[in-house]
């Protein structure tokens, strides 16, 4: 009996996948930033976008999907975590000593005093964050008067735009990646009827929170 030989071809741009974001990985020249090296972030926003004549493994691999997703988002926050970490220098951590704290709050007992790592405003989420988006809003209201709306924008995945684009045998929750992507589309109407169209007014003032 002759052997059956099966030849499976994979396009180069597809063998990314075999491999993990490394920090040489050169920047195209026609790149708009400054930046000669991919970042992280930019590394796996590349892999999740869908591109004509390439391989969807991973949007077919559903809860296997899901779960590169969220290795590649606490794999980012981690690379962001430990580069601000290496950069606190430029944090002015000084200011923040945790020694002198406790001393001017009276705590004298050393054994409660540990080292602090500073989280700039430029880290979503963190503490900074939140209170320069606390402080902007208040700000506002000081300068202008007492907000109109306060709108919490939501998405729904039965959105016709999601399920139509799922693959066969999807949900919508296989696709985190299309509801974003949907999410962030419908935000930027509703903020350009809010501000262009001017359906309620005209807006003398804003303050959009991501």
């Amino acid at each position: 009996m002759r052997p059956i030989l099966h030849i499976f071809t994979v396009p180069s741009a597809i063998s990314l996948w075999y491999y993990d974001w490394s920090e040489d990985i050169p920047r195209e020249s026609t790149s708009t930033t400054s930046r000669l090296i991919v970042i992280m972030r930019e590394f796996y926003a590349f892999q999740i976008q869908g591109r004509v004549g390439e391989s969807t493994i991973v949007k077919q691999s559903k809860r296997l999907g899901q779960q590169f997703y969220i290795d590649a988002r606490a794999a980012i926050k981690q690379y962001r975590l430990t580069w601000f970490q290496n950069q606190q220098s430029r944090s002015q951590a000084e200011l923040y000593n945790g020694i002198q704290d406790e001393i001017i709050t009276g705590d004298v007992n050393a054994q409660s005093v540990g080292r602090r790592y500073i989280l700039p405003s430029s880290f979503t989420r963190g503490p900074c964050y939140m209170m320069q988006h606390y402080q902007d809003a208040i700000t506002i209201c000081r300068a202008m008067r007492p907000s109109d709306f306060f709108a919490t924008f939501t998405c729904n995945p039965s959105e016709p735009e999601i399920i139509n684009k799922l693959l066969l045998g999807q949900h919508s929750k296989d696709r985190p990646d299309l509801i974003t992507r949907v999410f962030k589309i419908k935000l930027q109407q509703l903020l350009d009827d809010f501000k262009e169209k001017q359906i309620h007014g005209r807006v003398i003032a804003g303050k959009f929170v991501k």
